[in-house]
């Protein structure tokens, strides 16, 4: 058995599982076909016996191939233990750091927070996607929560009311989109960080009683779908990124 591949937990919702690795903190969504596929081959020592136990889906062999093939690169991957940053928020901020360029206000409901930018076109990621939140008539007074992303040639620095929380280098902005938006959703949402099982690069759709995640790689559609399902009494609870709590509930991503 190939245990030092296994998921390091899993559940099933509907006919799906999520598949959650330690070592590179990757959430995947599988069918419950591709994972008993994915169980044989962790459980058979050899491709010819996981070929056997294949024997009642009756698929060509080049198609057991291929799968065989995707299966083994996907589990070898989602096992890398991604490189931590090795800077420290408590001793690696630097004394002078860029000056502030831009401020912008933010509202959702009854919550107001700012973010100020320092220059640079690489953080334009970070706040295009809340931008149609922006609030032209509010003051820095009025703000409850102030954050700030700070960029300078080798690294960006996030702070939460002027105590610095994250800091990556250039290469890793992910981690700080990771971080802003967790915070975002924190507040948007009043829910503790703990709280959140995960996030999932899907459109998500709900009546009020259920709701559906509409999974897929950029440019597939998720958007455009869920357009077209809000256009028939659906509710569009996100539209790129959706966080799901304990209790298997999906929430309002703004």
């Amino acid at each position: 058995m190939k245990n030092y591949l296994k998921p390091t937990s899993y559940k099933k919702i509907g006919d799906n599982y999520i598949l959650w690795f330690e070592n590179s903190n990757q959430y995947v969504v599988v069918s419950s076909f591709i994972y008993k596929l994915v169980l044989l081959y962790l459980d058979k020592s050899s491709y010819q016996k996981w070929v056997e136990s294949c024997s009642s889906l009756q698929l060509e062999i080049s198609e057991l191939n291929r799968l065989y093939r995707e299966i083994s690169t996907f589990l070898t991957q989602a096992n890398k233990k991604e490189q931590a940053s090795n800077l420290s928020p408590k001793t690696d901020y630097p004394k002078n750091t860029p000056s502030v360029e831009e401020i912008k206000f933010y509202k959702y409901q009854n919550v107001c927070f700012n973010i100020k930018f320092s220059k640079g076109n690489i953080l334009n990621i970070i706040k295009n996607p809340i931008e149609h939140l922006q609030d032209r008539t509010r003051t820095a007074l009025e703000s409850e929560i102030h954050f700030q992303l700070i960029c300078d040639k080798n690294h960006i620095y996030f702070l939460k009311n002027n105590t610095l929380i994250s800091i990556e280098p250039l290469n890793r902005i992910h981690y700080i989109q990771g971080k802003v938006t967790m915070e975002i959703l924190k507040l948007t949402n009043q829910i503790e960080e703990s709280k959140f099982i995960a996030t999932f690069h899907s459109a998500a759709i709900g009546n009020g009683k259920k709701g559906i995640l509409i999974t897929g790689i950029s440019g597939s559609g998720k958007s455009t779908l869920s357009a077209l399902l809000a256009s028939q009494g659906f509710d569009i609870l996100s539209d790129d990124l959706t966080p799901m709590i304990e209790g298997n509930l999906i929430l309002s991503n703004p």
